[in-house]
Parts: C-alpha cells; sequence; structure tokens
C-alpha cells in the first residue's frame, strides 16, 4: 500500500510485539503440549511460513524460474507468508490466511495502522 506500506507495517508490527511483553510471550510454554488444544481452539495462535530469504523466484526445476509464488497453508489459524517480490527488488510479498469471520476486524485493524 504506497512506498511506505511495509515500513508502516512492520513498525505497527514490532509496536504490538513490545507491548506483549517479554515474560508474556512465553507465559505458559511449559504447558504447551498439554495445553495446545485449548489454545488452538481459543484462536490465540498464529503461524508464519516461509521467508524472504529462501528466494524463492531464483528456484528452477528445469522449466524456468517461477512466475507467480503463492504459499499453500492448510491451517485453520491466522497465517502469515513472506517471500522476496519478484519485480523489486528487496521488496516484500505478504500473503494472510485468515477466517472469514475476521476478515472485516483484520481490514479495519490493518486500514488504521496504515492511516
Amino acid at each position: 500500500m504506497g512506498a511506505n506500506g511495509i515500513v508502516i507495517a512492520a513498525k505497527a508490527f514490532g509496536r504490538q510485539i513490545y507491548e506483549l511483553g517479554k515474560e508474556s510471550a512465553f507465559k505458559g510454554a511449559e504447558k504447551f503440549p498439554s495445553d495446545s488444544k485449548e489454545i488452538f481452539e481459543d484462536g490465540r495462535v498464529v503461524t508464519v511460513a516461509s521467508s524472504p530469504k529462501f528466494r524463492v523466484y531464483e528456484t528452477d526445476f528445469g522449466w524456468g524460474k517461477p512466475k507467480k509464488v503463492g504459499m499453500v497453508h492448510i491451517t485453520a489459524y491466522i497465517g502469515f507468508s513472506l517471500s522476496e517480490n519478484r519485480e523489486e527488488d528487496g521488496g516484500l510479498d505478504i500473503g494472510v490466511v485468515i477466517g472469514r469471520d475476521r476478515l472485516d476486524l483484520f481490514n479495519a485493524i490493518f486500514d488504521q495502522i496504515l492511516h
């Protein structure tokens, strides 16, 4: 969303992570295996897949480099995928997987961050 969109989004994510605090991010981690079903059902899980460092657009299996790469998620939770942008050096593609019931809320928060 514009020339500084990724910077604005990164700062917003950073602020939210900072507000979590160091302790609360891992609070209850020692019980994770036993509590994982409750955590997943409660919707407190966000997955992040891939990395722009994988250089997916440089991959060639013999039929040429890809024109478009999309990450496939098999998840019932919120998920993000990250990859480098094919057309802009240093650019970043961010994919979002989110349930339709939360999509309006996600869009409203993202729009608020941008403005």
